[in-house]
């Protein structure tokens, strides 16, 4: 499938790409990687930072907030560098070590 800090891929949302990854690791269902943004991740970055201070505050994300479709799966993929187009559940990026973690959707 994927070879660990070899595999590249795009994370889009919808038809965006927002940045790229080399992935680094996983333990099943959870996958990870190094995350490199580019200038369409900027309007993402505080939607991705706030949502990961929720978790590690143990406190309610507040949706309403922001887009409502960027929490909606089927709005995220990754594509490799062969073109294979994988859909993933929303993503979830670490902004201050720049990691991301995914799942895949079935």
């Amino acid at each position: 499938m994927w070879t660990i800090n070899k595999s590249k891929f795009k994370l889009f949302y919808k038809d965006i790409c927002i940045g790229e990854i080399l992935y680094t690791d996983s333990d099943f269902p959870w996958f990870s990687g190094a995350f490199t943004d580019n200038d369409y991740f900027k309007s993402f970055k505080p939607f991705f930072h706030s949502l990961v201070e929720s978790l590690d505050k143990n406190i309610e994300f507040d949706e309403s907030k922001w887009d409502p479709e960027w929490s909606e799966f089927e709005n995220w993929s990754l594509i490799d560098e062969f073109g294979e187009v994988t859909p993933i559940c929303m993503p979830m990026i670490y902004t201050d070590q720049w990691d991301i973690g995914w799942r895949l959707r079935f």
